[in-house]
């Protein structure tokens, strides 16, 4: 439990702005489950049972709500659960609607770029029509679906054993993750507006950085690993 807690603390400290706790994602789930648990109480009441009732008013506290938003989505994809397909579907579009570029946001750089390589193909001076416009659009919006879709699936998958703060922890990375820099041996800000897809996923690596930092982090303070993430 100790090392479940230093996760969520981490994820507090880590995304401050705007603070995860407060995040509309992480509200919602917080009252769903303070009806849940009024709803429960008078149910418990009216049984005329014995017994605490739940809290129909939850904490505050930044990991404790951040708790019940990871609680909520492992249980909503729980491959037990009835209702996963359709939980993970929702969470998928809602992955789609903040991450996923839309036609209209795709850079006119990007299609004067497809002519200067049609030219230098040899094809001469090609148009971009509207058609071609709404073709290209389709394809980049697909495959970036598609490689949020990989990592969607394998996250959520009997197969990724990490702690869930440990996942949400490599979702957030990549959707911010742009291309490698060799010299800096970094990987760039994704920008607004890039075309390309989400990362690959490379279930190797990921395996060799999660459990690397799940060690480090076992006994580390969260101020100590946070410093080190933002240097």
């Amino acid at each position: 439990m100790a090392e479940r807690n230093r996760g969520l603390d981490f994820l507090a400290e880590k995304y401050k702005n705007p603070p995860l706790h407060t995040t509309p994602e992480v509200d919602k789930v917080v009252i769903r489950k303070e009806t849940i648990n009024r709803r429960k109480n008078k149910e418990f009441v009216k049984s005329e049972q014995e017994g605490p009732l739940l809290p129909e008013k939850l904490s505050s506290d930044p990991a404790s709500r951040i708790e019940e938003y990871l609680n909520y989505l492992k249980e909503s994809l729980d491959h037990n659960n009835p209702r996963r397909q359709e939980k993970l579907a929702r969470f998928k579009t809602m992955l789609y609607d903040k991450n996923v570029i839309k036609p209209d946001e795709i850079p006119e750089s990007y299609f004067t770029n497809q002519q200067r390589i049609a030219r230098e193909q040899g094809h001469g001076d090609v148009e971009i029509t509207d058609d071609m416009r709404q073709q290209s659009a389709e394809i980049i919006i697909t495959d970036q679906k598609s490689s949020l879709d990989n990592w969607t699936d394998y996250l959520s998958s009997p197969d990724a054993t990490y702690p869930d703060w440990l996942k949400y922890w490599s979702m957030r990375s990549i959707l911010g993750m742009g291309e490698y820099d060799k010299q800096k041996k970094a990987f760039t800000k994704r920008a607004k507006g890039t075309v390309k897809p989400f990362p690959d996923l490379d279930r190797e690596a990921l395996a060799y950085v999660l459990d690397a930092l799940e060690k480090k982090y076992a006994g580390r303070q969260v101020n100590d690993l946070q410093q080190e993430e933002n240097d």
